[in-house]
């Protein structure tokens, strides 16, 4: 049984339907999936990427009509174009992430490219990375890395590119053409090891390379392991599973998240074409139902970003006002940073880590808690720090 006042009670995975044209919201806690909203809200046709925006709504990338919406994310409300169509020369989006920056970044699939919009308004800021910098041949799943440089999916010249993340110049290719076998790369992400996980749409598998020099670990999900069938998109949860959209058999799929071996399907009855995955969105406008907050205990939600270098955010929700404390452990237990220390009103705040321990000290790269107690309660989230 999850505790209440554990970081699962706080998360839910997203998933894009790309024939569905919505978005369906699974909870890791009462394992059960709901549309966030009915098909094609607010025009949305060709769901492909989501991420949350600087104020926790979620942003779609609407790939038929080369545009990106924005969405509540607990209520599912429409909030209107966030990147009007074809804004900046925006040609089939199918990846985007947030930067470090605060602005959005969108992979054009059909102009090679990645645009830069702003973060709190959707206006083109310019192309960030030129059309085919690079070699860069049918971007597809983009995300920053530890390192603080853009990582893209090649997908038509079985690559994994990077870029310079404050500049777009090229950095060459990260992961060589077909290493390990790679042939229609995704979807990536960074695991909570530091490695690279990049979903592999023509052998239907998940492949692992070195998160600092892009070499080849291993096969970590076999080719169909689990009924997989076009690995479309993967994302840690925070329960330290690894979760894979399967698009032609309208599956979301788990495994082990160290073993790589199959953990289960989540229901699928609602799923049509799963496209792409996020996990913890959580709006910070918009009230949480109080179904979502048990009224006795802390809730703290997943680190954003998480693995992260040099800073996480961590929000968390408060049942009652009065002296609280939020601190950083190690994996031993060891006390290694104090990040607030004082009474609070009852509700959502978010404190920052910055790497540091309380003697000024960059901590090393592992595994962290962020713990928060307060009025006889405590709940913590994982962070994975790599330097």
């Amino acid at each position: 049984m999850t505790a209440v006042g554990d970081p699962l009670c706080a998360a839910d995975l997203l998933v894009s339907r790309n024939a569905g044209r919505n978005v369906v919201r699974y909870g890791f806690v009462s394992g059960q999936a709901e549309a966030l909203f009915g098909s094609g809200s607010g025009g949305l046709n060709g769901a492909a990427d989501l991420a949350c925006d600087g104020e926790g709504h979620l942003l779609v990338c609407s790939q038929n009509t080369d545009a990106v919406l924005r969405y509540d994310v607990v209520t599912g409300s429409f909030l209107g174009v966030f990147v009007a169509s074809g804004s900046g020369g925006l040609d089939i989006p199918v990846g985007l992430t947030i930067g470090n920056d605060g602005h959005l970044y969108v992979a054009s699939y059909a102009t090679n490219a990645v645009l830069r919009y702003d973060g709190t308004n959707g206006a083109f800021l310019g192309t960030f990375v030129a059309s085919g910098a690079g070699g860069l041949d049918g971007p597809s799943g983009i995300v920053f890395g530890p390192d603080g440089d853009l990582y893209v999916c090649s997908r038509d010249n079985d690559r994994v590119l990077r870029y310079d993340g404050g500049t777009g110049a090229s950095l060459g290719a990260f992961v060589a053409a077909g290493a390990g076998g790679l042939d229609a790369p995704r979807g990536l992400t960074f695991g909570p090891d530091g490695h690279l996980y990049v979903a592999e749409e023509v052998h239907d598998s998940v492949r692992r390379y070195d998160g600092t020099t892009g070499t080849f670990i291993d096969v970590f999900v076999a080719t169909g392991a689990g009924g997989l069938d076009r690995a479309n998109d993967v994302a840690f949860g925070p329960d330290g599973r690894l979760y894979v959209a399967s698009f032609n058999n309208n599956q979301l799929l788990a495994y082990d998240g160290v073993t790589g071996a199959f953990a289960g399907a989540l229901p699928s009855g609602l799923l049509d074409g799963p496209a792409w995955v996020t996990v913890g969105c959580r709006s910070a406008v918009s009230a949480v139902p109080p179904s979502r907050v048990p009224t006795a205990a802390i809730v703290v939600e997943p680190g954003t970003p998480n693995p992260f270098n040099p800073r996480t955010t961590v929000a968390f929700t408060l049942p009652a006002a009065g002296p609280a404390r939020v601190s950083v452990v190690d994996a031993a237990g060891r006390q290694v940073a104090t990040l607030l220390q004082q009474p609070l009103d009852a509700g959502r705040h978010q404190v920052e880590w910055d790497g540091l321990d309380d003697a000024g000290r960059a901590a090393p790269s592992g595994i962290y808690l962020i713990r928060v107690e307060g009025g006889g309660a405590a709940a913590a989230t994982k962070v994975a720090l790599l330097r």
